[in-house]
């Protein structure tokens, strides 16, 4: 058991580096004339307690949402998976500013991105909860038919700052698959996901 164990745990830590490698380069592609250091410290998963669940998650968030809006840097690594997962991707770059927070589109985002549409914002946490509700704010002036967030650490965010009316997803667990035939199953699609994307 402990070889299937080992065996295992190799594969997935290639499957892991390959999906830092290339949610790195979605990065790169995104925030093109920004500083390496900038995009190396990108927020990342850190290993397959993150990893897993968050696939399972975008992939049932992908049949909810319309658009996914990945809020740089915190949230690329989510937009990369859920573009992954089938959900078209639009990002924004903002940065908690005094009271308030900056917002700069690096994708362009007009009414008929959003207009009753069910628009997903991603991120990697909410601290002051400033960043997305000023994302939050300028994307309801086009009229969503609905806006979810979903944030990587719920221990890290304080809800209590995040508009009450909002759903807030967070990765979770499927447990009705064994472990270990759901780390397969999810590594196989993940190497199927990357050989479409080569073609």
């Amino acid at each position: 058991m402990n070889l299937i164990f080992n065996i295992m745990e190799d594969y997935t830590q290639k499957i892991e580096d390959l999906i830092t490698e290339k949610s790195k380069e979605f990065a790169k592609e995104k925030l093109v004339g920004t500083p390496s250091n900038y995009i190396d410290n990108t927020p990342n998963f850190s290993g397959s307690c993150e990893l897993y669940p968050t696939i399972l998650t975008a992939k049932e968030l992908s049949q909810q949402y319309d658009l996914g809006i990945g809020i740089a840097r915190g949230g690329l690594w989510q937009a990369y998976i859920c573009g992954l997962c089938g959900m078209p991707i639009k990002v924004v770059d903002m940065k908690r500013k005094g009271k308030g927070a900056s917002y700069k589109l690096i994708d362009s985002i007009g009414e008929s991105d959003i207009k009753d549409k069910r628009i997903l914002f991603l991120d990697q946490d909410a601290v002051t909860g400033r960043t997305l509700s000023r994302a939050i704010n300028e994307i309801a002036a086009y009229k969503p038919r609905d806006i979810g967030i979903f944030l990587l650490f719920e221990g890290h965010s304080n809800l209590h700052n995040l508009p009450k009316d909002r759903k807030i997803h967070f990765p979770k667990s499927d447990t009705t698959l064994q472990y270990i035939d759901n780390i397969n199953n999810i590594n196989n699609w993940l190497l199927q996901k990357f050989k479409q994307n080569e073609k």
